[in-house]
């Protein structure tokens, strides 16, 4: 029994099955590495005009005698000489042909090389003179044989440069400051059924690069896809409700998942539609797990929910998949999470609570704010010696202000700290005291800390305070403070930054007691780590540099804002070496260091 001819036999019959290919593919073909080509047309017919060729693909065939025809996919020898021709022939389609002993029954694998596949396992010739290279069946539906010609000769013509150029990565253009425009695709024969993330399901995808002059380049090989996403912007309503504007759909080979919200999924098969499951697993941060609850309560309710006006009715469920979900039991939930939300939005919580990372300690301590915030009643806390201090539930850090209760010293009120009904004052002596800010009393590390900081009534509060030296001293602090901490933060709190703008902006337009130039010096140099000082400003600083009188720090401050970082040396150098040391710890010195300029005492 000759193998070689009845697997070409076997290839040309599945060939000749398909509308857009034609065979050509000889008996005992002598042709070094190839068996003959096969014809890709853009059109179907059993006639093809030449002007819808789209190219020629070369195909070698061998055949094997094996009665084991089950296996899905198979290892198979082929010469590393045959692989370099077909790289440069610019891509093969390989065949390998199982035929049993009796030559009844067959099975066809085959293996897709092309140029970009090739040279990579060429790079890694192991000075064997063949390779084990993984088959996979080939199909044999005529519309799925010819998707794998039609991609190939696709990839085959896009490939054409990767014969003989260098290769180049996605990371090597990322790393080079270029991020190119990426694309993939694929051709197929028109199917009404299926949709385009059916073909992205088949995987063996080339995500290719676009670069200058039209180049594209090959810059990576999908080779298996488990799922496809996508986001579907319109309105989901359930009970007369909105809930949301948007939700994803994902689709995997044997169902589609709606997914609504963190924790919402219509679970619908793609054999059988009827074969349909509403789940929920409650996930998210606070905020969205009570859209999500609410959802579900008021989609179980009015027994359906709305996509854009189409109703998914819920009326076909079991009543014991409607009981799993204990409808009573969510509702007394989501008022909870709802009063837990009024009392974060009561302290001015800004950051949304992680709750995976809630412990029973943190179930307890948030009864207690209930008591606390909602109920107004004194609550059992840990007498630290303190009026100020964090408060902390799972990933949050929550400044309060607390106040010893007039008839129990165990028991404390606790109040939002940027709400303080406490006066504060800072004294000068014995006899001198000013009113002053209770944002004064922070630290450096409470702005970094803190997640319920409000900045409106902050500057609020600070400018409702009638002037004084100390109190402007004290403000002078703070703002200092404040910039250290977003310099600490690396450029990431964004919101420390323009609250210090505002602040150093106002208390140089307004504080009659700080000295002029350190007033101009805060307010640059919090605009510095925002953006490049525009003409007006850098004026200011040439003012202050030729100016006489001023100490060395303002002068050392004012150059480094314009970047002359020897003057500023020889301004540093004149200062005593305890200015010295003070001088680094001012947040002004950040700008040296970050200029890869070293200042020496």
């Amino acid at each position: 029994m000759n193998c070689e001819m009845q697997g070409v036999s076997h290839i040309r019959l599945a060939i000749s099955k398909t509308d857009y290919l034609v065979p050509h593919i000889n008996d005992n073909d002598r042709e070094p590495s190839w068996d003959g080509d096969i014809e890709v047309y853009r059109k179907s017919g059993d006639v093809h005009a030449k002007a819808d060729l789209i190219l020629k693909v070369p195909v070698q065939v061998k055949g094997h005698k094996s009665d084991n025809l089950k296996k899905q996919s198979i290892k198979f020898p082929v010469e590393y000489v045959d692989m370099e021709n077909f790289l440069h022939m610019g891509g093969t389609v390989f065949f390998v042909v199982y035929v049993d002993e009796e030559g009844e029954h067959h099975r066809i694998y085959y293996a897709e090389f092309l140029p970009y596949d090739l040279k990579r396992i060429l790079q890694k010739r192991d000075g064997k003179a063949t390779k084990n290279i993984e088959m996979k069946t080939f199909p044999s539906k005529k519309n799925d044989i010819s998707d794998i010609f039609l991609s190939f000769a696709r990839n085959m013509k896009k490939q054409r440069m990767e014969i003989y150029s260098d290769e180049v990565s996605l990371e090597d253009l990322i790393k080079s400051g270029t991020v190119p425009e990426l694309s993939f695709g694929f051709s197929h024969v028109p199917n009404e059924k299926m949709m385009p993330f059916d073909y992205l399901l088949r995987g063996n995808l080339y995500l290719y690069a676009k670069l200058p002059y039209g180049v594209e380049k090959v810059v990576g090989h999908i080779t298996t896809v488990d799922m496809t996403e996508t986001t579907i912007h319109a309105e989901v309503t359930a009970n007369g409700k909105k809930f949301y504007d948007e939700y994803q759909v994902v689709y995997k080979k044997d169902v589609i998942e709606v997914c609504f919200g963190q924790s919402t999924k219509h679970i619908i098969n793609r054999a059988d539609n009827k074969k349909q499951e509403f789940t929920f697993t409650l996930q998210g941060n606070l905020s969205e797990r009570i859209i999500d609850e609410d959802f579900l309560i008021q989609a179980l309710t009015a027994q359906q929910f709305e996509v854009d006006g189409t109703v998914y009715p819920l009326n076909g469920a079991k009543p014991e998949e409607l009981a799993s979900f204990n409808l009573a039991e969510r509702k007394k939930h989501l008022e909870w999470l709802q009063t837990v939300k009024t009392i974060f939005d009561t302290l001015d919580v800004k950051e949304e609570l992680d709750c995976t990372k809630l412990t029973k300690k943190d179930d307890e301590n948030l009864r207690l704010l209930k008591m606390a915030i909602i109920d107004n009643q004194p609550v059992p806390l840990k007498d630290t010696g303190h009026i100020i201090g964090f408060y902390n539930i799972a990933n949050l850090e929550i400044l309060i202000c607390v106040t010893k209760d007039n008839d129990n010293e165990q028991l404390f009120h606790v109040c939002n700290f940027n709400d303080c009904p406490l006066e504060v004052k800072v004294h000068r002596g014995d006899d001198e005291e000013c009113p002053t800010s209770h944002y004064a009393l922070l630290q450096q590390d409470a702005f970094l800390k803190s997640c319920n900081i409000n900045y409106k009534k902050m500057l609020a509060n600070i400018k409702s305070i009638p002037f004084s030296d100390l109190h402007s001293n004290k403000m002078i602090l703070l703002l200092l403070k404040m910039l250290k901490a977003y310099d600490e933060s690396k450029k990431k709190r964004n919101d420390i930054l323009a609250a210090a703008i505002e602040l150093a902006e106002w208390l140089k337009e307004n504080d009659p007691f700080s000295p002029k130039e350190i007033l101009v010096l805060n307010y640059l140099q919090s605009l510095k780590r925002q953006r490049p000082l525009q003409e007006n400003e850098i004026s200011e600083l040439l003012q202050i540099v030729e100016s006489n009188g001023a100490s060395e720090e303002v002068y050392t401050a004012a150059y480094l804002l314009l970047d002359n970082y020897n003057a500023a040396e020889i301004h540093f150098k004149s200062m005593d070496a305890e200015i010295q040391k003070i001088f680094k710890d001012y947040p002004i010195f950040h700008f040296w260091k970050n200029s890869n300029k070293e200042a020496k005492s």
